[in-house]
Parts: C-alpha cells; structure tokens; sequence
C-alpha cells in the first residue's frame, strides 16, 4: 500500500495476534469495508515496540467498521 492512501486511513484496532486481525478485517471486507492490516509480519517481540498489527480502514468508514465490529 502506497503511503499516500495510509494517509487517508486510520487505526481502528491493535492486536497481538496477526491471524485475529485478519479474521476482522476479513468480516469488514464482507460487510464492504476497504481494510488492511499493517506490520503483520513482524515479529512477536517486535510487535509490542511498534504497537501491535493494526488494522486500518478509510476514514470515511471508521464509524461503520466500528459499528460491524461491535456487534455481538
């Protein structure tokens, strides 16, 4: 990815684990979502020092992915 799109996402979510956030950014790309995960491969030891896997969407859909990922 490109750095000027990352520059129109945002962080949404960190996690430890890679394979959580694929499952997520998976249910957003079902539900229509653009999302990616970033510094998925780093690491395990690294991943505390840059922050975690992020996953990341367009601003322009933070609220929706938020509202798809909090549902129960």
């Amino acid at each position: 990815m490109n750095n000027q799109k990352l520059k129109t996402m945002k962080t949404i979510r960190t996690y430890v684990n890679a394979v959580e956030a694929e499952m997520d950014r998976q249910v957003l790309e079902n539900e229509g979502v653009r999302a990616c995960v970033m510094d998925e491969n780093m690491g395990s030891m690294f991943h505390v020092a840059v922050g975690g896997v992020k996953l990341m969407v367009d601003d322009a859909d933070v609220e929706k992915a938020e509202e798809i990922l909090n549902k129960d």
